[in-house]
């Protein structure tokens, strides 16, 4: 899966060579114009030329590089997996082409200028076919650095797996809205989500938490049953 997009990158990092080129070309072109007016319509011609090829790998560059990041695009994918596993089909529209942006798929919502995921949709996204409870590796997540919300609500979930579960984000800054309700989680995911310092919104109705409950922050918390 590491393999994903990299000719993609590849393409992107080459054309973005390419431009840099013309235009140190086209900068040196206008400075010979200023020293030698008998070169004018050779100068003129070469200008041309060069500002019609900038502004076709700028387009190419737009169309075919500026999409969602690779890193994130990967991340999804292995989010998908482990929706999926052992044997959902959840998310087809998260497939592996290099020519698809993840930020098009459905679920995922990107920030138009950086092209960042900021929210992840994922409300009864695991098949209700497949078996058994699912536990997320949390750092899955990590690339995720500009996620505002994070929907999980009703997906048999029963853990963040890992040292500090979902505590394991330091850069989940961002992070507003998180929905954990209806799933299988017990009061074992209270410390980690205590780590999520932004939130404002916390749903964690419907699982098997018992007793005291305890998270800090401010923020609406929306628990039905304990």
């Amino acid at each position: 899966m590491m393999k994903i997009g990299r000719q993609k990158v590849l393409t992107c990092v080459t054309l973005d060579l390419f431009c840099r080129n013309e235009i140190v070309q086209l900068i040196t072109a206008l400075f010979i114009f200023k020293q030698s007016k008998a070169e004018a319509i050779y100068v003129i011609v070469f200008l041309m030329r060069s500002l019609w090829v900038v502004l076709v790998v700028m387009l190419a560059v737009e169309n075919g590089c500026n999409g969602c990041l690779e890193k994130e695009r990967i991340a999804l994918l292995q989010l998908k997996d482990s929706i999926n596993f052992p044997n959902g089909t959840s998310l087809p529209s998260w497939e592996e082409d290099d020519n698809m942006d993840c930020c098009h798929w459905e679920r995922v919502e990107c920030n138009s200028t950086t092209r960042r995921v900021i929210k992840l949709e994922l409300d009864r996204a695991r098949d209700r076919r497949t078996d058994g409870y699912w536990h997320l590796n949390a750092s899955i997540l990590l690339p995720f650095e500009s996620l505002r919300s994070l929907n999980l609500y009703q997906n048999r979930l029963r853990s963040f797996v890992g040292n500090e579960g979902i505590g394991i984000l330091p850069n989940w800054s961002n992070l507003e809205e998180l929905d954990l309700s209806y799933n299988y989680f017990d009061n074992s995911v209270l410390p980690s989500l205590n780590k999520l310092l932004n939130l404002k919104s916390l749903r964690l109705g419907w699982n098997a938490l018992n007793g005291s409950t305890y998270v800090e922050g401010k923020f609406k918390m929306y628990i039905y049953s304990l």
